[in-house]
Protein backbone atom coordinates (compact mmCIF):
# COMPACT_ATOMS: atom_id res chain seq x y z
CA UNK A 1 0.00 0.00 0.00
CA UNK A 2 1.88 3.52 -1.51
CA UNK A 3 0.18 6.46 0.39
CA UNK A 4 1.02 9.77 -1.01
CA UNK A 5 3.66 11.89 0.84
CA UNK A 6 1.93 15.51 1.22
CA UNK A 7 3.29 18.12 -0.79
CA UNK A 8 5.08 21.12 0.80
CA UNK A 9 3.48 24.40 0.86
CA UNK A 10 5.67 26.99 -0.69
CA UNK A 11 6.93 29.60 1.87
CA UNK A 12 6.28 33.41 0.25
CA UNK A 13 10.18 33.29 -0.67
CA UNK A 14 9.51 30.21 -2.83
CA UNK A 15 7.02 31.88 -4.39
CA UNK A 16 7.84 33.47 -8.01
CA UNK A 17 6.02 36.93 -8.31
CA UNK A 18 5.87 37.57 -12.30
CA UNK A 19 5.25 41.30 -12.98
CA UNK A 20 1.76 42.08 -14.43
CA UNK A 21 1.91 42.55 -18.48
CA UNK A 22 1.09 46.33 -18.91
CA UNK A 23 -1.94 46.29 -20.84
CA UNK A 24 -0.96 49.81 -23.47
CA UNK A 25 0.58 49.03 -26.41
CA UNK A 26 3.42 51.56 -25.69
CA UNK A 27 4.88 52.65 -23.08
CA UNK A 28 5.39 56.60 -23.10
CA UNK A 29 2.82 59.52 -21.02
CA UNK A 30 -0.32 59.69 -22.03
CA UNK A 31 -0.50 63.49 -23.10
CA UNK A 32 2.53 62.89 -25.80
CA UNK A 33 0.78 59.97 -27.26
CA UNK A 34 -2.26 61.79 -27.55
CA UNK A 35 -0.52 65.16 -28.73
CA UNK A 36 1.39 62.86 -31.70
CA UNK A 37 -2.28 61.72 -32.62
CA UNK A 38 -3.53 64.94 -32.89
CA UNK A 39 -0.63 66.13 -35.08
CA UNK A 40 -1.03 62.81 -37.30
CA UNK A 41 -4.94 63.48 -37.91
CA UNK A 42 -4.05 67.47 -38.66
CA UNK A 43 -1.38 66.53 -41.21
CA UNK A 44 -3.59 63.42 -42.96
CA UNK A 45 -6.57 65.92 -43.16
CA UNK A 46 -4.10 68.18 -44.84
CA UNK A 47 -2.80 65.62 -46.91
CA UNK A 48 -6.10 64.63 -47.90
CA UNK A 49 -7.48 67.83 -48.65
CA UNK A 50 -4.51 68.48 -51.15
CA UNK A 51 -5.06 65.04 -52.61
CA UNK A 52 -8.63 66.20 -53.57
CA UNK A 53 -7.83 69.73 -54.95
CA UNK A 54 -5.46 68.46 -57.79
CA UNK A 55 -2.24 69.70 -57.04
CA UNK A 56 -0.25 68.99 -54.34
CA UNK A 57 1.93 71.44 -52.67
CA UNK A 58 4.41 68.60 -51.67
CA UNK A 59 3.49 66.32 -54.64
CA UNK A 60 1.20 63.64 -55.14
CA UNK A 61 3.51 60.84 -53.73
CA UNK A 62 4.56 62.32 -50.33
CA UNK A 63 1.22 63.72 -49.95
CA UNK A 64 -0.49 59.96 -50.53
CA UNK A 65 2.39 58.74 -48.01
CA UNK A 66 1.48 61.09 -45.20
CA UNK A 67 -2.57 59.76 -45.96
CA UNK A 68 -1.49 56.44 -46.31
CA UNK A 69 0.63 56.22 -42.81
CA UNK A 70 -0.78 58.69 -40.85
CA UNK A 71 -4.62 58.29 -40.81
CA UNK A 72 -4.21 54.52 -39.16
CA UNK A 73 -1.13 55.63 -37.36
CA UNK A 74 -3.16 58.91 -35.85
CA UNK A 75 -5.77 56.20 -34.87
CA UNK A 76 -3.75 53.86 -33.08
CA UNK A 77 -1.59 56.54 -31.38
CA UNK A 78 -5.18 58.14 -29.28
CA UNK A 79 -6.45 54.25 -28.42
CA UNK A 80 -2.39 53.84 -27.11
CA UNK A 81 -3.03 57.03 -25.53
CA UNK A 82 -6.53 56.19 -24.16
CA UNK A 83 -4.99 52.80 -22.91
CA UNK A 84 -2.13 54.42 -20.70
CA UNK A 85 -4.17 57.11 -19.02
CA UNK A 86 -5.92 54.34 -17.94
CA UNK A 87 -3.39 52.64 -16.37
CA UNK A 88 -1.64 55.68 -15.19
CA UNK A 89 -4.85 56.88 -13.53
CA UNK A 90 -4.92 53.57 -11.55
CA UNK A 91 -1.27 53.32 -10.49
CA UNK A 92 -1.75 56.87 -9.08
CA UNK A 93 -5.13 55.79 -7.36
CA UNK A 94 -2.68 52.65 -5.80
CA UNK A 95 -0.09 55.19 -4.92
CA UNK A 96 -2.68 57.38 -2.87
CA UNK A 97 -4.21 54.60 -1.37
CA UNK A 98 -1.27 53.12 0.00
CA UNK A 99 -0.59 56.35 1.59
CA UNK A 100 -3.71 55.32 3.84
CA UNK A 101 -5.84 58.74 3.36
CA UNK A 102 -9.28 59.00 2.91
CA UNK A 103 -11.40 60.74 0.60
Amino acid sequence: DITPTPTPTPTPARIIQEEPKPDFPINAPSPVLLASSMVLAIASTGSIFELSGGSPQLGSIPSLAITIIGVPLCFFLFYAAIKKGIAETEADDLEFQKKNRRY
